[in-house]
């Protein structure tokens, strides 16, 4: 559990320097699926290896791309630019969903782990904050591609020769305001969800199967 917790870990953390991410969703993904791999017999962490592979090559695939654009912008033209943002428009609510898919076979995961071994994981408590997640990184990756799709067809006040942008700049100000308020909703939400996952893993470290306990009757120490 603790590879897990620390995968979702560096997911949440997103870091970014002079434009480069520091880390890349993908390392996190590695971590999520050497994390699942230690759980073969949980039927949902089974289900979300194959997922965590998909989002593992999408993100290695776009975070190149996204390194190329920084170390060489000279050579990126603005058709380049635009090509790069139509498929992150096309992409953001589909990998948005398998994401959710992901977080949401994790969560059924734990809950298997409580049902199985009898410890209080937090799973209806993940459950609940994995739908408030699911909500917010819709509606969030929606906005999101609203603003790409503006940036597109040049839709931007600052960039288009008008003698009325009102409009426009009107709607830029609602979507940034509309934005923040999610972005600050699902970091309260994702925290939460990582506090209970850290402390699922502190159960399953105190955790000692049945089987264990049968082999100290089975085998007594001699005396």
């Amino acid at each position: 559990m603790l590879k897990i917790f620390i995968g979702l870990l560096i997911i949440f953390l997103n870091l970014e320097i002079g434009g480069f991410d520091i880390s890349a969703d993908f390392i996190g993904l590695v971590f999520i699926y050497l994390g699942l791999n230690e759980y073969p017999d949980i039927v949902s962490f089974r289900k979300a290896k194959p997922i965590t592979i998909v989002l593992f090559a999408e993100d290695l695939i776009l975070s190149a791309l996204n390194l190329a654009l920084t170390l060489f912008p000279e050579a990126v033209s603005k058709i380049a630019e635009k090509t790069n943002l139509t498929i992150l428009a096309a992409m953001a609510i589909p990998v948005v969903i398998v994401y959710i898919y992901q977080l949401y076979c994790i969560t059924k995961g734990i809950g298997e782990l409580e049902e199985k071994t009898g410890l209080d994981l937090n799973y209806q408590k993940l459950f609940g904050l994995w739908k408030k997640n699911r909500t917010l990184m819709l509606i969030s990756s929606i906005i999101s591609t609203i603003s790409m799709v503006f940036a597109i067809l040049g839709w931007i006040p600052d960039q288009i020769d008008s003698y009325d942008t009102e409009l426009l700049t009107l709607a830029y100000s609602a979507i940034s305001v509309i934005t923040v308020i999610f972005v600050i909703m699902l970091l309260v939400v994702e925290i939460k969800q990582l506090i209970c996952i850290y402390k699922a893993k502190q159960a399953l470290d105190t955790y000692q199967p049945e089987e264990a306990v049968m082999q100290n009757y089975e085998h007594p120490t001699e005396e």
